[in-house]
């Protein structure tokens, strides 16, 4: 509430950071740091907090100038002294780069955020793929990513289907029938939202009504089928007693990002056959939206669902 007296432009970041633009805003509320000043004064008055706070010309060096001096402080970071004031810094200090891209950064001796600017930038795609062009792109200040507006339209925060059988499921076959049919139907619609899950969630329901919600993070975020597929089934066989009937299955994916996001934890950067196979999956997939997008939603169908006695079809959407 305080951050939107000053600018709409509020955009959440984790649990407990945002981003301000206050581009728009210096004619009433002084500069960048006048305004930041400001609010590390007022929040410490009114809520008996202290923040520190990044001034900056894009979102990733805002957030690295709001780490570089903690816990009360503001620091100003410009296109005139940010090769002095984060080039030094530890690559791991880098937005997005994890533990894995940190491994793979440290064997081609970068070790520093201005190592990592001054590097070979298609070796780091070579190594990292997309997450390699951005941060590349971030070490030399280059993020023209917008802050977004509190008014614009709520972002989708899962995307799941669930279905009530004609029947109960009774045993593996018929599990994996119906996780076959739910995970094609949230991949589906989460490649036409142009996003994709870094966790799984299936929750069981039995003829009693005793329900039970399991997740699984993933590795590698996805919106394929038959990795949501696999990663559901995972969940069911180490939680759930393969001998119970199940009268209720929902699968949902969660903690959503777009789908070309930058990913700091890939397994695969050290598999470039997985990584290529994954990249087939998916456009053969997208190829299969098309075709149903066409022809309708049975013009292609997983072969295990068909002429199946659970009265799967349409499961419900969440």
């Amino acid at each position: 509430e305080i951050y939107q007296q000053y600018t709409d432009k509020v955009e959440p970041f984790g649990i407990d950071e945002s981003w301000l633009d206050v581009t728009d805003c210096y004619q009433l509320f002084g500069s960048g740091k006048q305004i930041a000043d400001t609010l590390r004064k007022r929040i410490h008055e009114e809520i008996g907090l202290t923040i520190s706070v990044g001034v900056s010309f894009n979102k990733v060096f805002a957030k690295l100038g709001s780490d570089y001096k903690k816990p009360d402080a503001t620091t100003v970071i410009t296109k005139d002294n940010f090769k002095s004031v984060l080039y030094p810094l530890p690559v791991s200090r880098m937005l997005y780069v994890g533990k894995s891209a940190q491994k793979v950064l440290e064997k081609l001796h970068i070790h520093t955020i201005g190592d990592l600017a001054n590097s070979d930038k298609n070796l780091l795609v070579s190594q990292l793929g997309k997450l390699g062009e951005a941060i590349h792109d971030y070490a030399n200040g280059i993020d023209d990513e917008p802050v977004r507006s509190v008014n614009d339209p709520k972002e989708i925060k899962s995307v799941g289907n669930g279905m009530t059988f004609k029947r109960n499921l009774t045993g593996i076959s018929d599990i994996k029938v119906s996780v076959n049919a739910l995970a094609d139907q949230v991949a589906s619609r989460m490649r036409k939202y142009g996003v994709k899950c870094s966790t799984v969630q299936v929750t069981i329901k039995d003829p009693d009504f005793k329900v039970i919600t399991r997740q699984k993070p993933l590795l590698v975020p996805t919106y394929l089928a038959k990795e949501i597929a696999q990663i559901a089934l995972e969940i069911i066989l180490s939680s759930w007693n393969l001998k119970a009937p199940i009268r209720m299955l929902t699968i949902t994916g969660l903690n959503l990002i777009p789908e070309d996001a930058p990913i700091g934890e890939q397994i695969t950067f050290f598999d470039l056959n997985k990584e290529n196979t994954r990249k087939k999956r998916e456009k053969l997939e997208t190829a299969i939206d098309k075709i149903r997008d066409k022809f309708g939603k049975n013009a292609v169908s997983i072969a295990s669902v068909i002429n199946n006695d659970l009265g799967i079809d349409e499961p419900s959407e969440s």
